[in-house]
């Protein structure tokens, strides 16, 4: 919509299609050229992408600073997918890889292509990029179970607050690691 309400466009929420910004695979490089070993190749069918227990089924929008894109986390089917759109014509960009037990957290850094989700398995932050791929993660400082309800980026992109159950944890990145700022 405008801001004078006008239908900018109109998308379905569940695609097949992955979007404008497919990966193209070349074969090399590829996990399954890569030597993994008897236990390696378990562990890779055993990885199933399944909903995190304390998944919301609510359906969560975050856009970039400029307006320009956004990222949808939805469920579709048994799991949750996040994709991205550029704003003109909601046009579908890419589709996130799976990611097993991904929760419905999401925040898109202000002034940069990062989108910060959370998984349950491990109660991590995991970072994607626009393509859709998934860049790093980090464990969250929790004792026993907890529950993310909201990821939110500072307006200069530089501290991620994760809002865990009746804690909040602020992260920011030095030296390409994350640390805890501060905690109440």
């Amino acid at each position: 919509m405008s801001k004078y309400y006008d239908v900018v466009a109109e998308r379905a929420l569940h695609t097949t299609e992955f979007g404008d910004e497919a990966q193209q695979s070349l074969g090399w490089g590829d996990k399954s050229t890569q030597f993994q070993g008897s236990v390696g190749k378990e562990a890779g069918r055993a990885a199933e992408v399944t909903l995190a227990p304390s998944d919301d089924p609510k359906v969560r929008i975050s856009w970039r600073g400029d307006g320009a894109h956004f990222a949808v986390s939805a469920l579709d089917g048994d799991k949750r997918v996040l994709r991205f759109f550029a704003r003109e014509e909601a046009r579908l960009l890419s589709t996130a890889e799976p990611v097993a037990q991904l929760e419905s957290a999401l925040a898109w850094q202000p002034s940069g292509s990062i989108i910060a989700a959370t998984q349950s398995q491990g109660r991590d932050v995991i970072f994607f990029e626009r393509n859709g791929l998934r860049r790093y993660d980090f464990a969250l400082r929790t004792s026993g179970p907890a529950v993310v309800h909201e990821l939110v980026w500072s307006p200069d992109s530089t501290v991620l607050a994760v809002w865990i159950d009746n804690l909040v944890q602020l992260w920011t990145r030095v030296n390409y690691h994350w640390c805890v700022v501060a905690a109440g």
